[in-house]
């Protein structure tokens, strides 16, 4: 049997703030499915990670409830998801979550505060964006070693985009759709 031993005066604690305001260079690194508290529907579930920066590695969470029995909710939620798609040059229907995965965008982050004061500041994800060219260039090389980390055999899903997604252009990642050559 292991020893265990933990002296909390020599470690940090966990750091939950919120990021500035403003666009962010980022992509999802998890997506999942899964149903509301509630039992309505489904909702697409993401986890953004920043990729370059001062904020670089930091996460946000964003959920769109694609499926509900409001029409309403469902039009919430279908619009991001249509700029996401847009922004990862995601054009085919879409059968899975992994099809977003590991895809950088630029992220417009806000801080959204409770009216009531019972729960922190949080990030939220107000716009999704296709990256520019610079935007690219700056995070080609940081992009791949992220997958290389989470191709780690500890990790619990394959990385691997399906075989399915775009290509970025002349090895350009995340170049934008509109430049890529016609098929």
């Amino acid at each position: 049997m292991t020893e265990f031993f933990f002296d909390p005066e020599q470690q940090e604690g966990s750091c939950f703030g919120v990021i500035p305001e403003g666009d962010y260079v980022a992509q999802i690194v998890e997506a999942e499915i899964r149903s509301p508290k509630s039992g309505d529907g489904y909702m697409l579930c993401l986890t953004w990670k920043i990729c370059d920066g001062e904020y670089e590695n930091w996460q946000i969470w964003q959920q769109l409830c694609y499926q509900h029995s409001k029409q309403q909710t469902q039009d919430i939620a279908r619009r991001p998801l249509k700029d996401i798609c847009v922004a990862l040059g995601i054009n085919e229907q879409v059968t899975g979550p992994d099809v977003f995965k590991f895809k950088p965008a630029r992220v417009r982050v806000s801080i959204e505060s409770d009216k009531y004061g019972q729960f922190d500041d949080q990030n939220r994800i107000k716009r999704v964006r296709p990256l520019t060219e610079a935007d690219a260039e700056s995070v080609e090389v940081k992009s791949s070693s992220v997958k290389a980390a989470s191709a780690s055999p500890a990790a619990s899903q394959p990385t691997t985009a399906p075989k399915s997604a775009p290509k970025p252009a002349s090895g350009a990642l995340g170049a934008a759709p509109w430049k890529k050559p016609a098929a």
